[in-house]
């Protein structure tokens, strides 16, 4: 029963035992497809509005505000790629990549946030590299800030592409 012998036997018997699909028409199919989409626009939207809830943080959160955000992001865009082949490619393609730079902006501001703590964890509190990365890191916040609001003003100006209209 172990053998490789036995486990083909076993597929192709399983195999024959199945009955056969039955063949789908075009409406059948058109109403699969409009079920898939309809089931994936509301995946993307409850994503999408957790998103621009915890965004309303996005101007004075702190970095865990802005990492709730980002995970919000991660997971509307793991859901977009995931979805996109469902939808018009032109308009998915605008709003992953509007949506693709905001969790790039929002990546930049978390890594200037931890590069501190990660160094005096290393270096020690006190070491000239955590000082010198202390440094970097307040800068890069600042610039981060305005990275952060350009990256959403641009991505709420994109039409989600799962709405019709």
């Amino acid at each position: 029963m172990t053998s490789p012998r036995f486990t083909r036997f076993v597929l192709a018997t399983y195999g024959t035992a199945l009955p056969a699909p039955a063949p789908r028409d075009d409406a059948a199919a058109g109403a699969a497809a409009e079920d898939a989409r309809r089931y994936a626009a509301r995946i993307i939207d409850r994503r999408a509005r957790r998103l621009a809830r915890a965004a309303r943080r996005l101007a004075d959160g702190g970095v865990d505000e802005r990492h709730a955000i980002r995970i919000a992001a991660k997971k509307l865009r793991y859901a977009t790629e995931f979805f996109a082949t469902l939808f018009p490619a032109r308009r998915a393609r605008a709003y992953r990549k509007a949506l693709a730079v905001l969790q790039d902006e929002l990546g930049a501001f978390n890594d200037a946030a931890v590069a501190p703590r990660v160094a005096a964890a290393l270096a020690g509190p006190t070491a000239a590299a955590t000082v010198a990365i202390e440094s970097w890191s307040a800068g890069r916040a600042g610039a981060s800030g305005r990275g952060i609001a350009a990256a959403w003003a641009a991505f709420e100006a994109v039409a989600p592409f799962w709405k019709r209209g």
